[in-house]
């Protein structure tokens, strides 16, 4: 099979249209396409093309530990029977360790290390609130983390050593004796420091059931991820286990206060960031630095550039250098969202007639119109490369962009032109 043809799909609520797709891309979009030897093809029948959904707001990696834990909420366990018979036939992980998720009130009410000791008692149990924000704990539990050595040690808020404290909506309620109750409220970093160490689970089982529905893109929302979690979520984009392009609100952010290429390069090495934006001049001084070392970089996977045109040489030799592709991207100005650029693993093509680089492709939900003499406004560019010419900004190239109108983006006549071969 050379590839698929899609027949009949409704594109942007409007036209029908065939759409050619080869090595996981779109090469060709028109009203009819005719099928060539070998290629796979499939009636729409005016059904929707859409382009890949965003989910801004996921816990990657409490999501792949969901995949090796027991459901203890609805739909799959509904009552105090159900969530018993789940309990006595989950199998514990290598420490002896039984952890459930998706507990909520209306299959056993509160629970409690008592009332989790009537489930089971024999094995450390810890079940997660379908909250997140609640941990209960078993008798068991609570001995291997070392919460009954001191009796009364949770009595009193920061009394014990390192224990969370034990006021209502802290870390649970504790019982006359000075016994911890088992529930322990917003305690995750507490309860993370004393468990026994363990693995990250696998993200490919993640990877593949967002990509089932769609999802193309999202956010990691935990505010404290690690090395450890980020060099995971990493190593597993690079593996293709997470096709997704993913971005953590949890990553540290780097900022220096000065711009100097040795000071920046030691930075990059100390503190492993994976994504930089900067302009033009400022990987040209990284290129030109005498102590620049190909490894100084390493870390980064994504590196973007905008502002001005990119000269082709230029990337050509940072990435001779670093082993790094510097990806064009602009918009409006340096305060607004992108309007194009060149897709994550796409490289820019460069236009024979001029030698520029292609400034990429409008990002989702905007439209392109080049105007000036030889071009008309009417024509808009949806899924086209722009090509960057003769301008203003720079002496190797233009394609300064002058107004917006509802997402519309309208560039100068210099500025772009059709391409033959699309990036999307």
């Amino acid at each position: 099979m050379t590839g698929r043809l899609l027949q009949n799909a409704e594109l942007d609520g409007r036209a029908r249209a065939d759409i050619r797709i080869r090595d996981g891309r779109i090469t060709q979009v028109a009203a009819s396409l005719k099928r060539e030897p070998g290629e796979e093809t499939h009636d729409c029948q005016g059904a929707a093309v859409l382009p890949g959904l965003c989910d801004h707001h996921l816990h990657l990696h409490a999501m792949a530990a969901r995949h090796a834990s027991v459901h203890c909420g609805p739909p799959h366990v509904t009552s105090r029977d159900a969530l018993a018979a789940a309990l006595a036939a989950a199998t514990p992980d290598e420490h002896g360790w039984i952890r459930g998720v998706g507990y909520a009130e209306s299959v056993a009410g509160d629970l409690d290390a008592a009332a989790l000791d009537r489930l089971r008692a024999d094995r450390p149990v810890r079940i997660q609130h379908r909250s997140g924000a609640l941990w209960m704990l078993n008798t068991a539990a609570l001995a291997r983390l070392g919460a009954l050595a001191q009796p009364g040690a949770l009595a009193q808020p920061g009394a014990a050593d390192g224990l969370p404290e034990a006021s209502p909506g802290s870390a649970g309620r504790p019982h006359p004796d000075g016994r911890p109750d088992g529930r322990l409220w917003r305690a995750d970093a507490w309860l993370r420091s004393r468990l026994p160490p363990a693995s990250l689970p696998s993200l490919a089982p993640v990877g593949a059931a967002l990509l089932r529905h769609g999802i193309t893109q999202l956010t990691d929302a935990t505010p404290d991820l690690d090395a450890t979690a980020i060099k995971a979520v990493t190593e597993a984009m690079r593996a293709g286990h997470l096709p997704q392009h993913v971005m953590l609100l949890g990553a540290p952010l780097v900022l220096a206060y000065r711009f100097e290429p040795s000071v920046m390069m030691e930075t990059i090495r100390d503190e492993q960031p994976t994504f930089t934006i900067g302009s033009i001049t400022v990987f040209i001084a990284l290129m030109n630095a005498p102590d620049a070392q190909r490894e100084a970089l390493a870390s980064l996977t994504r590196i973007w550039s905008g502002g001005a045109p990119i000269p082709p040489s230029t990337v050509k030799a940072f990435q001779a250098q670093f082993g790094q592709y510097i990806h064009n991207i602009y918009g409006l100005t340096e305060t607004t969202s992108p309007s194009h650029g060149v897709p994550y693993d796409a490289t820019a093509p460069v236009d024979d007639a001029s030698g520029a680089l292609s400034v990429g492709v409008p990002v989702f939900n905007t439209v392109v119109r080049v105007v000036g003499i030889r071009y008309s406004s009417s024509r808009p560019l949806p899924a086209c490369a722009v090509r960057s010419g003769q301008g203003s900004d720079s002496p190797g190239g233009g394609g300064s962009l002058v107004s917006t109108v509802a997402r519309e983006v309208i560039c100068n006549s210099e500025c772009g032109a059709w391409m033959s071969n699309a990036l999307t």
